[in-house]
């Protein structure tokens, strides 16, 4: 497992690339990566360097994340709105530790 550090020195490196949504694969651009959020071209909603941690923390402790876990991460379904797109940015950070993501139910990422 990353330190938080460790996993937001791959997310800044992220800075300037296209990565597309599991699902529907629509591309987004990652414009910047501050030390806080990760900003994306078009996007209103910001995944924040928390909640990726988050995620992230989650995903190593129960081995994936689907949709329906969203509520058990933050505590409400909005986070399922930039959740998508912060699942997108793990698998783009994080190839080596990302066994799979498929579709099932909803978006589905498991670790190696």
């Amino acid at each position: 497992m990353l330190s938080d550090d460790e996993l937001w020195s791959r997310v800044k490196q992220l800075e300037g690339e296209t990565i597309y949504t599991i699902v529907q694969k629509k591309p987004n651009k990652v414009l910047r990566v501050t030390d806080s959020e990760v900003i994306i071209e078009g996007r209103t909603t910001r995944p924040s360097r928390r909640f990726i941690v988050r995620v992230y923390r989650y995903l190593c402790r129960n081995g994936e994340v689907t949709g329906r876990d969203w509520i058990k991460i933050c505590g409400n379904e909005f986070c399922g709105k930039v959740g998508r797109i912060t699942l997108a940015i793990l698998v783009r950070a994080i190839p080596d530790q990302v066994e799979s993501f498929t579709v099932l139910k909803g978006v589905y990422l498991e670790l190696s």
